[in-house]
């Protein structure tokens, strides 16, 4: 036969006589070569890829009895080159096995699996915490497909279905839930706003009536200093009146004394005059 090559994604099975295996059982190469002795040896090839399979379990009865479908989908896969005994296992397990059947056993394993899951939980738990649904398969299948040479990379939960519309009436359980809810949110948020708009307008109001007393306050204040303004402009306006009736009157008091002395002076003089003219006429009749 000669040489046989496989990539990274097989592994080459080889049986038969002179196999180098201080352990026994097959010779399995990953990625690699390997002399295949005609007669006396042959050889099978495992695929290593990782198979998507689609887990359906039809109408399970859950916890409470309600019947229900789930779909899950399962990526899993023959241990690789760092995993020998996983591969010895699936050596044992799938040497005359092709994809086809591989894949028809796992489904059956998982589904298995899953089945007993759903009975464990209610329709609720399943719907509403798929993540833990997902976590409880793929828990119980690892052992399992492990024993058979395989590892689970994932498992997700995909769909869930009945045929007597119990989800349906759980969502629309749900949904009326959600809608009362929110109607109540929605009654208290108006609630809320409403307070907070009659507080706002409480305070406005206590606001206007402190600025109408603080600009009453300061009219008042104005009108007051006004009046003592006026009052005060009136008196010093009484007080330069009679000022100036009095400087009047003293303007015509001294005028009238002036006058007065004038005819005093006058009167003096017209005397004095008169006293010369007597004299002078007693002088002529003394020298006649």
């Amino acid at each position: 036969m000669g040489f046989k090559t496989v990539t990274p994604n097989e592994a080459l099975i080889v049986s038969g006589v002179c196999i180098n295996n201080n352990k026994g059982g097959n010779n399995i190469i990953v990625g690699g070569k390997k002399w295949i002795w005609p007669l006396i040896q042959k050889y099978s090839i495992l695929n290593l890829n990782t198979m998507s399979l689609e887990i359906v379990s039809n109408n399970v009865n859950t916890k409470l009895g309600v019947p229900l479908t789930c779909i899950g989908i399962a990526q899993v896969k023959i241990g690789g080159k760092a995993e020998q005994k996983l591969l010895q296992k699936a050596s044992e397990n799938f040497l005359s096995k092709d994809t086809f059947q591989i894949q028809a056993l796992v489904s059956e394993t998982m589904e298995g699996h899953q089945r007993a899951i759903i009975g464990t939980m209610t329709v609720e738990e399943i719907y509403q915490d798929r993540k833990t649904f997902s976590e409880n398969v793929m828990r119980i299948a690892l052992e399992d497909l492990k024993a058979l040479g395989l590892v689970v990379v994932s498992y997700t939960l995909k769909d869930i279905r009945d045929n007597n519309d119990y989800l349906r009436s759980l969502g629309m359980g749900k949904t009326a839930q959600v809608k009362c809810e929110a109607r109540m949110g929605q009654a208290e948020a108006t609630k809320i706003s409403r307070i907070k708009e009659s507080m706002a307008h409480k305070a406005r109001m206590e606001q206007k009536y402190i600025n109408d007393l603080i600009v009453a306050e300061s009219r008042r204040n104005f009108d007051l200093i006004k009046a003592q303004n006026e009052q005060e402009v009136k008196t010093q306006k009484a007080i330069s009146d009679l000022a100036q009736k009095l400087q009047e009157a003293k303007t015509k008091q001294d005028v009238k004394n002036a006058e007065m002395a004038v005819k005093v002076a006058e009167r003096k003089r017209q005397i004095e005059i008169q006293g010369r003219k007597s004299s002078f006429s007693l002088i002529k009749i003394k020298i006649h």
